[in-house]
């Protein structure tokens, strides 16, 4: 068996009048993402080093005490195993003067930011898959929640409930209704009776003024109804996050810029992708969001193959 190597990185919950500090990414598979300042630790410097070396090239700052130690974390990001320490300090003063590798930057109070961005039952869609690991968002709420609730979900072990999800354009709804043409139970949740738009101006991160999320009690009650022993239901929104303990299997459907760019112009019954902006909203999801859901997910069809192939490779993975 080889030997397992691991990266070794830092992070710093850097604390100021009750709030943390959060730095949005300007490159990367997480550009546009919140992240906590920190990185990998450099051959020949120690982790505290290195975390206090982060601050201040990330962020301009410096510790006014000492760091402390509140976690490690073992992640999978990047295609690499890390071990992240995580440590807290004040920074009483000081600008913020953020690097080139981010685009903004806020102070948050931690519940709000685990709320805004985090579910109680991450640790049970976790222990779900074995050897996959949570993304780096989902490891460090750990550290800011300290107790995970749970959801009060219960269903009997027979009963398998499957997410298809992705960017528009990728075809969820045409792989719904090939499965129920197929005698397959299966929802397309993107519908106003399972979803909603939401008010979001507010949201200093927000690209768009209004969110799609989905009805929290209604696709709940959807997944407790024993109906079949497979559900399927497909669907991307905001919260979707919530309901992954929920879940036996996350399937994430993907194609290239060009084939959603080519569908969405040619689609019919569903506007949305268009216009203009709404495509390059579309794009940049693509870019901004879809890598989070490959981390979760338990596995990934690439939607430019024939429809019946995908649709038994799905069936076959679920059997």
């Amino acid at each position: 068996m080889p030997d397992a190597v691991f990266r070794l990185s830092s992070a710093v919950f850097v604390q100021r009048e009750g709030e943390i500090l959060l730095l949005k990414r300007a490159m990367g598979e997480a550009v546009g993402g919140w992240y906590l300042p920190g990185s990998a630790v450099d051959p020949g410097e120690t982790v505290d080093e290195g975390a206090k070396r982060e601050l201040f090239e990330e962020a301009g700052l410096v510790a006014s005490g000492p760091l402390t130690v509140v976690a490690v974390a073992h992640m999978h990001v990047y295609g690499y195993d890390s071990l992240q320490v995580l440590f807290a300090c004040d920074c009483a003063e000081g600008d913020v003067v953020i690097s080139d590798e981010h685009s903004g930057f806020r102070w948050m109070d931690p519940q709000a930011y685990r709320d805004r961005y985090f579910s109680d039952d991450y640790p049970r869609a976790c222990r779900r898959s074995a050897g996959r690991y949570a993304t780096e968002h989902k490891r460090r709420d750990r550290c800011v929640s300290g107790v995970a609730g749970t959801s009060g979900f219960e269903r009997r072990e027979h009963m398998k409930r499957v997410l298809i999800t992705g960017m528009s354009g990728t075809g969820k709804s045409t792989l719904v209704e090939a499965l129920v043409a197929r005698g397959h139970a299966a929802v397309d949740i993107d519908h106003p009776d399972w979803s909603e738009y939401i008010d979001v101006s507010d949201v200093p991160e927000e690209v768009v003024d209004q969110d799609w999320v989905w009805r929290e009690d209604r696709v709940r009650q959807l997944l407790s109804e024993d109906t079949s022993d497979v559900l399927f239901i497909s669907g991307c929104a905001s919260n979707q996050g919530k309901f992954y303990p929920q879940f036996d299997e996350i399937v994430l459907l993907s194609a290239p810029p060009s084939v959603l760019t080519e569908r969405l112009a040619s689609r019919t019954g569903n506007t949305y992708g268009k216009s203009p902006e709404e495509l390059a909203l579309v794009l940049h999801y693509r870019q901004t969001v879809e890598p989070r859901l490959r981390e979760g997910a338990t596995l990934e069809l690439d939607t430019r193959k024939p429809l019946d192939d995908v649709v038994e490779a799905l069936l076959a993975h679920v059997r």
